[in-house]
């Protein structure tokens, strides 16, 4: 990835750009109070929040039959409805680094899997929908990550190629995707992910800890924690 030729940046949503897993948890631990059952931990549960909330209710109740499953799913998809952005906030580093990307005059955008009756309030609660120039949701297009259909659609919203776009994502589709779109590929090691997943097999360019570390990669300068 060669950074001198990039013009626009995409993000994944949930693990990259914003820190969503306190309110999945939370509706997740309230599901299992209905059903008469303990909380689970919150670091332990937030590492499948990548796999959206199938794959939160699935790790939250292990043993439930795919029926049952099913039927948990759908309440607590209502639940976090209702509380999309209680607790949600921008993970650290993510503030400047938009701002960097802005005073630099590039567009960046959202690809993600999420729904947009979640993503978009999500969004919109932390101010960024008004500022991202393309929010592609998993419902926006026939398919989803890890096909690039929604890349390659964000990039013609942007007015961009693929081949000047970056994407940071923290799960492996996210590589995928940006792979077969022929965008640069950065893994968010900071996301969500569970120990069986290995980054550092994922193929992508490069591989950051946190948020501070992408302006460097992107050729973005800073002083003083402020773009310059």
């Amino acid at each position: 990835m060669d950074s001198s030729s990039l013009a626009a940046v995409l993000f994944d949503l949930d693990g990259t750009l914003i820190h969503s897993a306190p309110d999945m948890v939370a509706a997740a631990n309230w599901l299992r109070a209905q059903e008469g059952l303990d909380p689970v931990d919150e670091p332990w549960l937030s590492q499948y929040v990548s796999r959206g909330g199938a794959g939160v209710v699935g790790a939250a109740f292990p043993e439930a039959s795919q029926v049952e499953q099913a039927e948990l799913l759908g309440r607590f998809l209502a639940r976090y409805g209702e509380n999309v952005s209680d607790k949600s906030c921008l993970f650290p580093g993510v503030a400047d680094l938009l701002t960097a990307i802005e005073a630099r005059g590039w567009p960046w955008g959202v690809v993600t899997n999420k729904a947009s009756i979640y993503a978009e309030p999500l969004m919109d609660s932390l101010g960024l929908r008004v500022r991202c120039a393309a929010l592609i949701c998993g419902d926006t297009l026939p398919t989803r990550k890890p096909a690039p259909d929604g890349l390659l659609e964000a990039c013609r919203r942007m007015g961009v190629g693929p081949g000047v776009c970056v994407y940071v994502g923290d799960d492996q589709r996210d590589i995928q995707a940006a792979r077969a779109a022929g965008c640069g590929a950065i893994a968010a090691a900071y996301g969500y992910f569970t120990a069986d997943d290995h980054p550092v097999t994922w193929g992508a360019d490069a591989i950051i800890q946190s948020a501070d570390e992408l302006p460097p990669l992107l050729g973005l300068a800073y002083q003083s924690g402020e773009p310059v």
